[in-house]
């Protein structure tokens, strides 16, 4: 596990009454098929402290710490290890996720893409996120909008183990397309609510 940020807060006698952490899991994490995971580990605010719009500043602190750059090599990384799962590992057991096997290189392909794009990001922009950040949580989100479309043409084949896999790919990288778009809004200085993703 690589601890990306923590966030503790404090009271004012010096106590731990709060505390979120996002890291990079590289151990099995429930849901998922594939590591590695950028993963918020169990949030924790003492009963006292909750409804009093704590929770809510120590998201915002959160946002404020994660740097584009961060969410672009998460972003590249995930979309590695997607694409080496569809195009390399699936496809071996393909008659136990039910999935043909053209469909999952051409979303290896995708995936692939994906990460070439993110990775170039998190190397060569350095001022105007926006516009790139955006830009891949729109295309992480048609890949979303892709894979549900195919588990629901593919129904009468796809099996519960490739429904597990892709529902739990589109868990995760909806997250990310959360927070890329959150992120994108802080930068523009634009708030945005967690009904408008």
């Amino acid at each position: 596990m690589v601890d990306l940020i923590t966030i503790r807060v404090f009271s004012a006698n010096l106590y731990t009454v709060g505390r979120i952490q996002l890291s990079l899991r590289t151990d099995y994490v429930e849901g998922t098929a594939t590591t590695p995971v950028a993963y918020i580990e169990p949030f924790y605010l003492m009963p006292g402290y909750r409804q009093k719009g704590i929770a809510r500043m120590i998201i915002n602190k959160l946002l404020d710490r994660i740097n584009p750059e961060k969410l672009f090599l998460i972003d590249s990384i995930g979309a590695l290890v997607t694409a080496f799962m569809l195009g390399f590992v699936l496809v071996q057991f393909q008659n136990i996720f039910g999935v043909p096997k053209d469909i999952l290189y051409i979303l290896s392909l995708i995936a692939l893409i994906y990460s070439i794009y993110s990775f170039v990001c998190y190397l060569k922009i350095k001022t105007t996120w926006r516009p790139f950040l955006k830009g891949i949580a729109i295309a992480n989100l048609t890949y979303c909008l892709i894979t549900i479309g195919l588990m629901i043409s593919l129904h009468s084949q796809i099996t519960y183990l490739g429904i597990l896999y892709f529902s739990s790919e589109v868990i995760i990288i909806l997250g990310l397309v959360i927070l890329e778009l959150k992120k994108a809004a802080k930068i523009s200085g634009k708030k945005l609510a967690l009904n408008d993703v």
